[in-house]
């Protein structure tokens, strides 16, 4: 018995090793080695899914690892697969492990699913972060801002403008956004991005000029009016609607105030035409009012509608010849050119030494074809009389040599207005015109280039546009 102990006892000991050599007692570690593997490979070669998938797979080997959350989260949420990236952030903000980045994502994901409230709740919460840099801040607000949620946009700019304190955009974001409700606690930030460079820059000093004036008043509503209206001349038209919506709050009978606001909500996308209709119903003889249906008329392309309210305007002010001159391209528009041109000449007869009727006048019989020695060589003679060295002046007279075939005259008067300012793409593209006449195709093409990129006046940037791509193709 004691001997077949000692030869079974031995089996009993080295046949589990053996077997464990054989059959390893956890394969788990080779599985999560190559989940690893092929979540880092499929990241690599760029399949988002795939590596969510197996970045899944590690946490179920390795739970502890919730660090993975915002990982797989942003894996998914750049394969588009939005709601399973809210679950997967909302498990890394549960477990205190999701950052300034994942936040943005998460928001993002909220507004594809169709959740805009938890959005803005989630990109919010950047302000709060103690650790976010300055480009997240700037996306937040950004997001929140075209949300239309102020006050979250305001502290998030804030946030912004403490972590960078020299930052004019910040500055800028932030003074622009006070402006509509506070004076005072606006001028400061404006005051630092004013000292900047750039267009903020420029917006602030823009902007500080207003605040300045209406400061002065001591009526709230005109105050936010004249707020108002400067950030609409600088295109901040989404700011511009709250300033517009305060004061129609403080003073509902407010006229010009219900104008602009149809305004601005019109050059926001939106319809305007309830606000147009309080303002006319409170004064239907306002300039502002009428000059705000005229715009919206004009949009609806409705010239017989616009002449309207154009021939009020003329009859509020009979000494302005520019009315005349707005009814003349009203009524060019709408196809009747005789009565356009009566109107443009009584613009001119009303304002004898005003250029820029003269120009308008030289430029609408040029266009038209009406007889150039009779009204277009005339008009535009007395306007350089007037203004030798304005820049639209030359820039016309160019114009209407070129309609007229002189293309030396026209050269020469368009070379001028480009030394009045090299920049000035109606020029460019005029003169580029001029040379496309002459086929001097090597010349053309610069100005083209030019006239086409700039942003100032996107209907000369289309007109180059589609010259270059007639004429130039693929360059």
């Amino acid at each position: 018995m004691k001997s077949f102990e000692r030869v079974l006892l031995p089996i009993l000991v080295i046949a589990p090793v053996l077997v464990m050599g054989l059959f390893p007692i956890a394969p788990r570690p080779v599985r999560l080695a190559d989940a690893w593997q092929r979540a880092h490979l499929s990241g690599a070669i760029g399949m988002p899914a795939e590596a969510a998938k197996y970045f899944r797979q590690v946490l179920e080997y390795q739970p502890q690892r919730s660090d993975l959350f915002e990982r797989i989260g942003e894996l998914e949420f750049f394969a588009g697969d939005y709601s399973q990236a809210i679950a997967s952030y909302e498990e890394a903000d549960e477990n205190g492990k999701i950052s300034a980045s994942g936040l943005l994502n998460l928001g993002d994901s909220y507004q594809q699913t169709g959740d805009p409230a938890a959005a803005r709740g989630t990109w919010a919460k950047l302000a709060s972060l103690p650790t976010v840099d300055a480009a997240q801040l700037a996306a937040a607000a950004d997001r929140l801002r075209t949300a239309g949620d102020w006050d979250r946009t305001l502290q998030t700019a804030q946030r912004w403008l403490e972590l960078e304190p020299e930052s004019v955009q910040a500055a800028w974001l932030t003074g622009m956004l006070l402006s509509t409700r506070s004076i005072a606690d606006a001028a400061r930030p404006l005051a630092i991005a004013g000292n900047g460079e750039g267009v903020e820059a420029e917006y602030s000093r823009h902007l500080l000029e207003v605040l300045g004036q209406a400061a002065l008043q001591n009526n709230r509503p005109y105050q936010l009016v004249l707020i108002g209206q400067r950030l609409g001349d600088l295109g901040q038209w989404d700011v511009a609607e709250t300033a517009f919506q305060v004061a129609v709050k403080l003073a509902p009978e407010y006229a010009e105030a219900w104008a602009f606001l149809g305004e601005s909500r019109q050059q926001l996308g939106k319809d305007g035409w309830t606000d147009l209709l309080r303002a006319k119903s409170i004064a239907p003889n306002s300039d502002i009012v009428l000059s705000a249906l005229t715009l919206y008329w004009s949009r609806q392309n409705k010239p017989i509608v616009v002449l309207a309210y154009l021939q009020k305007l003329a009859a509020n002010h009979p000494d302005e010849g520019r009315w005349q001159a707005e009814i003349g391209s009203t009524q060019a528009q709408a196809g009747d050119l005789v009565a356009a041109m009566a109107a443009y000449q009584r613009a001119v007869e009303i304002e004898p030494v005003n250029a820029q009727l003269w120009r308008a006048l030289a430029v609408f019989s040029a266009t038209y074809g009406f007889d150039f020695d009779a009204y277009s060589q005339p008009a535009i003679e007395q306007a350089l009389a007037l203004a030798s060295k304005d820049r639209q002046v030359l820039d016309a007279a160019g114009w209407v040599y070129l309609m007229q075939g002189d293309l030396e005259k026209a050269e020469q008067f368009l070379q001028l207005a480009l030394a009045e300012d090299d920049e000035f793409e109606a020029a460019q593209l005029h003169l580029a015109q001029v040379y496309l006449a002459g086929n001097r195709f090597i010349l053309a093409f610069p100005l083209l280039k030019a006239a086409a990129a700039q942003n100032t006046d996107p209907t000369i940037a289309l007109q180059a546009q589609r010259l270059l791509d007639k004429h130039f193709p693929g360059q």
